[in-house]
C-alpha cells in the first residue's frame, strides 16, 4: 500500500481482498494474516516508510528505510486518520508483528 507520504507491505497473508491500482480507505479489509515462510505460526511482516517528493526517507537506517509503526498506529482509536492509498507490489526489508490465523486486518472502529 502506498501513497504520496508512505510506502507500507504485508507481508505472509493468506488471502489477499484488493487488487493492483485499487483504492482502499482507512479501515477496509486488505487480507487475512497467513503462514507462509516457513514459519512457526500466522504472522505479519508490516514494513512501514515515510515518503518525501517520491523518496524513501532514512534508508541508511539499517531497515531500508523501514521506521518502527507504533507511533503511527497508536492514535488509529483516537482519531479518525483517514487516507486515499493503493495497494501497489514491492519487496524490502520489514518489520514484524503477530496476528492470530486467518484474522481480517482492519480497523475496527470502522466496521463498528
Amino acid at each position: 500500500i502506498t501513497d504520496a507520504k508512505r510506502k507500507s507491505l504485508l507481508a505472509h497473508l493468506s488471502e489477499i481482498s484488493v487488487s493492483n491500482g485499487q483504492t482502499v480507505f482507512q479501515g477496509d479489509p486488505i487480507g487475512k494474516s497467513g503462514n507462509s515462510g516457513e514459519s512457526s505460526g500466522p504472522h505479519l511482516h508490516w514494513t512501514y516508510k515515510i515518503v518525501t517528493n517520491g523518496t524513501v526517507q532514512n534508508r541508511e537506517n539499517g531497515y531500508d528505510g523501514a521506521v518502527d509503526v507504533t507511533e503511527f498506529t497508536r492514535l488509529w482509536l483516537d482519531q479518525d486518520m483517514h487516507h486515499d492509498a493503493t495497494y501497489t507490489d514491492f519487496a524490502s526489508e520489514y518489520l514484524a508483528m503477530n496476528f492470530s490465523g486467518d484474522a481480517y486486518l482492519e480497523n475496527p472502529n470502522r466496521h463498528a
